[in-house]
């Protein structure tokens, strides 16, 4: 049985959840392989979406055309997206009513190895906050140490203003407590709202069809943009439906010097459908992590 290291007192630690925000940060893109196994639900947290959100790597489109209409969708016409800024605003509001289902992945290549970073979760953003989630680092050949040092598997579980994190690494647990304002599971990071702002506002050469995707419209955007503090070239295609939820995006940069090419893809799934449970060993890190004085 794996052991359980156990940490007494609130502890703010820095741990491997912390590059959540490096699924963003680290977003430099080029050509996402195979698109990877969904994890499968453990006692840590959910499975990887499956459900109807468009996929490149998904069922071909049933059918597609080019767009008319003066709004598509909040901010978007057939020539674009005419207000970026309100479409976020839009896919926020969307997110905020109804519990979903997220996943992330960030994939990298550089010399001589690889690196997938993932994270699926469940969220409810209606009031009070309510999120699980786990998070993966996986490497091949010879990683960076930034990347090494955060391998193996995370599990995180929000309820309010506090944060639990449990870590396994060779078998053992180890739990901590922290407070909303220290933790990765914020509203900003769970509907992407900072970044899809700085993506579809820096937006070229936009196109937008209209496609049929499991029986739903969606309208896909894409374009690219190069700028100074960018990883070379970028090229951003998001699947936006009429209500303005962005439920599909991929970023992809082309890499740099010292930075390979890399793929982002985040996706939004099983919208009012989705049950967020306080996971099993939650009961476990609030004895593991409580003061005593």
């Amino acid at each position: 049985m794996a052991g359980t290291r156990q940490r007494i007192g609130v502890h703010a630690r820095a741990v491997a959840v912390v590059c959540v925000t490096a699924l963003v940060v680290l977003s430099g893109c080029a050509g996402l392989s195979g698109g990877g196994a969904t994890p499968t639900a453990t006692d840590d947290g959910p499975a990887g979406p499956t459900g109807s959100t468009p996929s490149p790597n998904g069922a071909p489109e049933s059918g597609s055309g080019t767009a008319t209409g003066a709004q598509l969708a909040p901010g978007l016409t057939a020539d674009g997206l005419a207000a970026p800024v309100e479409l976020v605003n839009a896919h926020t509001e969307v997110l905020r009513s109804d519990p979903f289902t997220v996943r992330y992945e960030l994939r990298r290549s550089g010399d001589g190895y690889d690196v997938t970073q993932t994270l699926s979760g469940e969220a409810d953003l209606n009031g009070t906050v309510r999120a699980r989630a786990v998070q993966r680092v996986s490497t091949t050949g010879s990683a960076p140490s930034r990347y090494e040092n955060r391998s193996g598997r995370t599990a995180i579980w929000r309820d309010g203003g506090t944060v639990f994190h449990r870590a396994v690494e060779n078998g053992s647990a180890t739990y901590d407590r922290l407070l909303a304002m220290n933790a990765s599971l914020s509203p900003n990071l769970l509907t992407q709202r900072r970044d899809l702002a700085d993506y579809l506002s820096n937006l070229d050469d936009q196109t937008v069809t209209e496609v049929t995707r499991d029986g739903g419209t969606y309208y896909r955007v894409e374009g690219s943009f190069q700028e100074p503090y960018r990883n070379g070239a970028t090229n951003v295609t998001a699947y936006v439906a009429p209500s303005g939820l962005v439920a599909e995006l991929v970023v992809e940069e082309a890499g740099a010097e010292r930075i390979g090419p890399s793929v982002l893809r985040v996706t939004y799934d099983d919208l009012g459908e989705t049950t967020v449970e306080r996971p099993g060993w939650v009961e476990t890190a609030e004895s593991a992590t409580t003061e005593t004085g």
